[in-house]
């Protein structure tokens, strides 16, 4: 434009009437001057205004082209518009409150961290991670929340000894995991078994087990229910209140385990595993007739489970038997004692089970099977009857 403008000036200066306008005011030159002013003042009144363009030009001494960005993409390609479009990969920094309508996608949304929910907020599908009572979280807030899927009955939130769902809270008063709408932090103890007391009716009599600050209380309240109190525990003992008897039961309530508070004294114990070793020795050579009678006597009923024997050289073949008046041996093949030790768990029906107050007697039935041994250790392994 302004190069158009330049070349109809130059063309208006160059024509005759300009030239004869100064002599004679009244002719033609005087309207081209009038003209001419006019075109001055408006060339004078844009070279302020900013012109948007596609394409940089020294014409304008105002332009504004428009350019690319990260966010904006500068359109130009439809006559008579400029178009800008955002593009939304390069748009960081907006705040959610900014966005008056609209969906905001899942994914943009942070779902760690402390959020306040504020209003009435509807979940279709709200659930806590489940976890067992031995997951629970070890450094809760207050009144944090979580599902147990381990509690021994609906409102055990501490033992973990069944398969109920509960929801529990932290209580920091009590600094224990509690039901919710339980009111206390006391845990039902339906699931536990292995424990009996009969006369366990208040705290002052409860069973104790704990290190003597932390402890768990079991006990049954007024409603006979059983109850727990303090359930914080790590180093673990047991306490049983004066004159009174522990026992573990079995689901058929046969007595396993038994301790009397008053003897100290464990009076039952079922089950348990112990064992036994019995040497034989003679100097120049073990002999055939090293046959010993009650070589051990049985101080409680049990029932063995494997024999074994070695030598300190060579070789001998030994056994145990009953000394019940009918001699049997308890293994069902005599043990080949050798300085690798050979063991058995094969034995004639019935005679591996020693009552209390039996005795063992020990059989040689081959003193040297080779070379000379000296010395000969016969063991077993039982369990408690």
């Amino acid at each position: 434009m302004k190069l158009f403008v330049s070349i109809l000036l130059s063309l208006i200066l160059a024509s005759p009437a300009f030239a004869a306008a100064p002599s004679d005011p009244g002719a033609a030159g005087s309207d081209i001057r009038v003209l001419m002013k006019a075109i001055t003042d408006y060339l004078q009144s844009i070279e302020a205004v900013d012109f948007i363009v596609g394409t940089a030009t020294g014409d304008l001494s105002a332009e504004r082209v428009c350019t690319d960005t990260a966010t904006i993409d500068c359109d130009m390609g439809t006559a008579g518009q400029a178009k800008f479009n955002v593009i939304g990969a390069g748009v960081t920094g907006l705040n959610a409150s900014n966005i008056s309508s609209g969906t905001l996608p899942t994914a943009r949304l942070d779902m760690t961290g402390t959020h306040a929910w504020t209003g009435a907020n509807s979940f279709t599908q709200l659930r806590l991670v489940p976890v067992t009572v031995a997951t629970l979280p070890a450094s809760p807030a207050a009144n944090q929340r979580a599902t147990v899927t381990d509690g021994a009955n609906d409102t055990d939130c501490q033992l973990g000894l069944g398969s109920n769902w509960v929801d529990c809270r932290w209580n920091n008063t009590s600094g224990n995991w509690e039901p919710i709408g339980s009111g206390s932090g006391a845990s039902t103890l339906a699931g536990l078994t292995a424990i009996t007391r009969t006369d366990a009716v208040d705290e002052t009599t409860a069973l104790i087990i704990g290190n003597g600050t932390q402890c768990w209380k079991f006990f049954a309240d007024s409603a006979n229910r059983a109850r727990m109190t303090n359930c914080v525990a790590s180093d673990w003992i047991a306490e049983i209140p004066s004159g009174k008897v522990l026992e573990q039961r079995a689901s058929d309530g046969t007595v396993v385990f038994k301790i009397d508070e008053a003897t100290q004294a464990i009076t039952k114990a079922k089950g348990l595993v112990g064992g036994f070793s019995i040497p034989i020795a003679r100097d120049g050579g073990l002999l055939d007739t090293d046959d010993f009678p009650k070589v051990m006597r049985a101080p409680f009923a049990f029932t063995i489970t494997q024999l074994c024997a070695t030598t300190d050289t060579g070789t001998s073949t030994v056994n145990l038997q009953r000394n019940d008046g009918s001699a049997a041996s308890i293994a069902a093949s005599n043990i080949t004692a050798a300085t690798t030790e050979a063991c058995t768990t094969s034995f004639t029906s019935g005679e591996n089970i020693i009552s209390e107050g039996h005795y063992l007697d020990f059989l040689m039935v081959t003193a040297a099977a080779s070379g000379a041994p000296t010395k000969v250790t016969i063991s077993g392994k039982y369990t408690r009857n």
